[in-house]
C-alpha cells in the first residue's frame, strides 16, 4: 500500500512538474513575442519620425524659398525668359494670358504646391504605417481630392513627381473613372 501510495504521489508530482514547465515555456514564448512586437512597433515609429524628419526638413527649405523675394524674383525672371517646368502646357498659358497667373505668383504656387505634397506625402506614408487613424486620413483624402481637382499647378506637381509615394495615389484619384464627375461637382 505504501508502495501505492508513493508511486501515485510521485506520478502526480511528476505530472504538476510537466504542467509547470509547459507554461513556463509558453511564458518564454509569450515573452518573446511580446518583445518581438515592441521592437517591430518601435521600429515602425523610428521610420516613421526619420520621414517626418526629412519631411520637415524639406518643407523648411521650402518656406525658406517661399519668404525670400530674392528667390521668387530669380524664379519670375527665369519664367520671363521662358523657362517651364516639363509639365506646363498650353492650357496653363491660357490661364496666365488671361491673368489668372503672373510669373510671381506662379513661382509663389509652385513652391506652396510642394509645400502641400511634402506634408500630405507624410501623411500618407504614416497612414500606410498604421500610425494614423482612418478617420484622419479620410479627411486628408478629401483635401488631397479638392487640390488635385481645383488647383491645376498642384495637381501637375503632385502628378510629376516622382519621389513620393503620395504622387501615385494621386495618381490613381486622378484616373478614377468618376474623377471628372467629382471634378464637375467641385467647380459647381
Amino acid at each position: 500500500m505504501f508502495h501505492e501510495k508513493f508511486l501515485g504521489e510521485e506520478a502526480l508530482k511528476s505530472d504538476s512538474k510537466k504542467i509547470f514547465e509547459i507554461v513556463g515555456n509558453l511564458s518564454v514564448v509569450a515573452s518573446l513575442l511580446f518583445v518581438g512586437m515592441q521592437l517591430y512597433l518601435d521600429r515602425q515609429i523610428a521610420a516613421a519620425e526619420q520621414y517626418q524628419f526629412r519631411a520637415e526638413s524639406r518643407k523648411a527649405d521650402l518656406r525658406v524659398q517661399l519668404e525670400s523675394d530674392a528667390y521668387i524674383a530669380r524664379r519670375a525672371e527665369a519664367w520671363k525668359a521662358g523657362i517651364r517646368p516639363i509639365w506646363w502646357n498650353e492650357e496653363h498659358d491660357l490661364q496666365m494670358q488671361n491673368g489668372k497667373f503672373s510669373e510671381t505668383s506662379v513661382a509663389t504656387f509652385i513652391i506652396m504646391a510642394q509645400l502641400e505634397l511634402v506634408h500630405f506625402d507624410n501623411i500618407y506614408f504614416q497612414y500606410n504605417q498604421g500610425l494614423i487613424e482612418e478617420e484622419f486620413w479620410q479627411r486628408a483624402l478629401i483635401v488631397i481630392e479638392d487640390r488635385l481637382t481645383n488647383d491645376p499647378i498642384a495637381r501637375e506637381i503632385w502628378l510629376n513627381d516622382v519621389l513620393r509615394p503620395v504622387s501615385d495615389l494621386a495618381k490613381e484619384i486622378v484616373l478614377e473613372p468618376n474623377y471628372e464627375q467629382f471634378s464637375d461637382l467641385r467647380r459647381l
